[in-house]
C-alpha cells in the first residue's frame, strides 16, 4: 500500500504533466483530463491513508474506491466532482462512456479546450483538493491547477 508521501508525489507529478500538456495543441487535450483525474485520484487515496474517519486506508481498484465515495457521506463532495472527473478521463481514453452509452469522434466534441479549463480543473479538480484539505488539511495542497505554468528550466 503507497504512503500518503508516494501519493502526494504521484499529485504533483500529475499536475506537472498535466499543466505541460495544456499548453500544447488540441490533440493532447484527453491527457490533460486523464492526468487530472489521476491527480483527484491520488489525492483521494492520499485522504484515506491518513483520514481516521475513512471506511478503509487504500482501495486496491476503481470500484473500490467510487463505492468508499459514494458511500461515505463524509466525502459526497468529494465524489461529485470524482465521478465528472473519472466520466471524463474515460471518455478521453476511449471516446465513450459506458453510463451514457454516446460515442464521440474526437475528444473535443466532449470537451472544449475553454470547458477543460473551467470544468475539470478549475471546478472539479479544485473541489477535490478543497474538500480533502478541509478534511484532512494537507499544507501542501493547498492550491492546485492545470493552467498553472510549470517551472521554467534555466
Amino acid at each position: 500500500m503507497p504512503s500518503k508521501q508516494a501519493h502526494l508525489a504521484a499529485v504533483a507529478r500529475n499536475r506537472k504533466a498535466g499543466s505541460i500538456l495544456l499548453q500544447q495543441d488540441d490533440d493532447c487535450l484527453p491527457w490533460v483530463v486523464v492526468c487530472a483525474f489521476y491527480e483527484g485520484l491520488h489525492l483521494v487515496e492520499a485522504l484515506l491513508s491518513i483520514d481516521e474517519k475513512a471506511p478503509r486506508r487504500h482501495c486496491p481498484d476503481h470500484e473500490t474506491r467510487n463505492d468508499v465515495l459514494r458511500r461515505t457521506n463524509r466525502y459526497e463532495r468529494i465524489w461529485r466532482s470524482y465521478r465528472q472527473l473519472q466520466q471524463a478521463s474515460m471518455v478521453a481514453r476511449y471516446l465513450s462512456f459506458h453510463g451514457d452509452g454516446q460515442t464521440y469522434s474526437r475528444f473535443t466534441d466532449y470537451l472544449t479546450r475553454d470547458e477543460i479549463e473551467q470544468k475539470v480543473v478549475n471546478d472539479w479538480l479544485h473541489q477535490i483538493h478543497k474538500s480533502v484539505n478541509k478534511l484532512v488539511k494537507l499544507p501542501d495542497l493547498q492550491t492546485s491547477s492545470a493552467t498553472t505554468q510549470p517551472n521554467s528550466q534555466p
